[in-house]
């Protein structure tokens, strides 16, 4: 394969020590990065399937939420922190590949190091020993904890309230609202159930590898992109019919309904939510560990990005213009009173006021089904996905010692099942999603901004230092230090 020319006349090639403080348990990334068994991968794929993982990671909650923020900061506004948002989300993505790049050149033992990325990962915590010593690892290792568990924990929440809220609403012909101080003992009880169930199905599925779960996340992708396009053809339609959403007094039958285009007032919530929404980052080690040959590994994250940000803002503009001030926070709500008739939503007041609540016709629940569940479908997917991340963490913490005692495997098995059991846990005990997210949602910025940046000013002047210059096969225009330092 490609390597890159060591500059300045490089003698020899550093040895580990040269590396940083090396922890006797990250010896395994001395393994040939060649062999994917070697390096705990048990099976590859294309880039289409890490294309699919990449997505499963990245369409997460804030698809449906973010509607919300545009309607409250206006679409302009949103619109344009989203995307701004997406431009330095990339970049940065871009900026760990660079930095794993040159993490495998200190370890290659060849002359000029070997800088093409094969199947060994690097982890946040790996990389961050790596440039900032153990003090640096800590801190990643804990803000890493704080945020996946805060995410799992709301997974786990959203999940047990949308199937005991269906359950209620098909089954009982009741409406089961957790959130809502008066809801009743069996409602309760559902929701108990319901979590249970969850923790029964994703436990196990956070044990397996990503690459284990490589066909499970490709169907789960298909049915995202299948109820995304149901949500925008349903809204579509609505929009060439009077709109029910529309409070307009003096524009009654105006197709779109009343927003506005600039509210600072609600700047904070979508910058803070767009950040939330693009935020994968600390997953990229696993993601592309299994990817078969990553020489285009940029371009996978590239079309991923723009594939979001694209679903993402045709979302949220379109909600925003049917829905108007009726947008609700979880936007997927909207459609528990589709109707089918007319735009779709015509009549919705009659649906409200029924005895039983239920659909008109089968279309009509079916649509709501599809809708309805999809934060269910994303909160499986995803939880296994982010849980396995988790687990590496709590692995790479896991005393040496400890480890010497048991087999790799089942010490693997211990660490993931720490990052699954917890947060279902938790949200038995906790379901309010909204102060769940503000527990954990200030470290995403960290995670998708600052530590991508502070690894890519270190992990480069460490490099020229090395071999006389920082570029490598995946530098980029935006690699410079004056972008990084901005």
């Amino acid at each position: 394969g490609e390597s890159m020319a060591a500059g300045g006349g490089c003698a020899e090639v550093p040895e580990t020590r040269d590396v940083g403080p090396w922890d006797a348990d990250e010896t395994s990334l001395l393994t040939s990065s060649a062999d994917p068994k070697a390096n705990g991968v048990p099976r590859t794929y294309n880039a289409k399937t890490c294309y699919a993982i990449c997505i499963n990671y990245i369409i997460g909650l804030g698809v449906f939420s973010l509607p919300f923020a545009f309607y409250s900061a206006g679409l302009f506004l949103g619109v344009a922190c989203l995307w701004v948002g997406g431009v330095f989300a990339t970049i940065t993505a871009f900026w760990n590949i660079e930095t794993f790049s040159r993490a495998e050149g200190f370890l290659s033992r060849t002359v000029p190091p070997s800088l093409l990325l094969a199947y060994r990962k690097f982890d946040y915590t790996h990389l961050a020993n790596m440039f900032a010593g153990r003090t640096g690892k800590g801190i990643v290792q804990a803000i890493l904890v704080l945020y996946c568990t805060g995410v799992l924990w709301a997974f786990g929440a959203i999940f047990g309230s949308s199937i005991s809220n269906l359950i209620f609403r098909f089954g009982f012909d009741e409406e089961c609202d957790i959130y809502e101080e008066d809801h009743t003992q069996r409602c309760h009880n559902t929701y108990y159930l319901c979590v249970l169930l969850y923790g029964v199905i994703v436990v196990p599925l956070s044990c397996l590898d990503i690459g284990e779960q490589a066909r499970l996340q490709v169907c789960l992708t298909i049915y995202r992109f299948v109820a995304l396009f149901v949500m925008i053809i349903t809204v579509c339609i609505g929009l060439g019919h009077p709109n029910p959403h529309n409070h307009s007094d003096s524009h009654p039958h105006r197709h779109v309904a009343w927003h506005e285009l600039v509210r600072w007032s609600g700047f904070a919530t979508t910058f803070t939510l767009g950040a939330v929404a693009l935020n994968f980052h600390y997953n990229l080690p696993d993601a592309i560990q299994g990817l078969h040959s990553k020489q285009h590994v940029q371009k996978v994250l590239a079309a991923v990005f723009a594939t979001t940000l694209c679903f993402y803002t045709v979302v949220g503009v379109l909600c925003v213009l049917y829905f108007g001030e009726d947008t609700e926070p979880l936007v997927t709500l909207n459609w528990q009173n589709y109707t089918a008739q007319g735009g779709g939503w015509e009549n919705a007041g009659d649906l409200d006021e029924s005895v039983n609540g239920r659909p008109p016709s089968f279309l009509a629940g079916l649509i709501q089904l599809v809708v309805m569940l999809f934060p269910v479908g994303d909160t499986l997917s995803v939880f296994a996905l982010v849980a396995v991340t988790l687990g590496n963490n709590y692995y790479n913490i896991i005393p040496p010692s400890v480890k010497a005692r048991y087999s790799a495997r089942v010490v693997k098995l211990c660490a993931r099942l720490l990052g699954s059991v917890p947060p279902v846990i938790f949200a038995l005990a906790l379901g309010e999603v909204d102060k769940i997210f503000e527990i954990s949602g200030l470290f995403a910025f960290f995670l998708e901004l600052f530590i991508p940046a502070t690894l890519q000013f270190y992990g480069s002047r460490r490099a020229k230092a090395l071999w006389g210059t920082a570029k490598t096969p995946y530098s980029s225009f935006f690699s410079g230090r004056p972008f990084v330092l901005v």
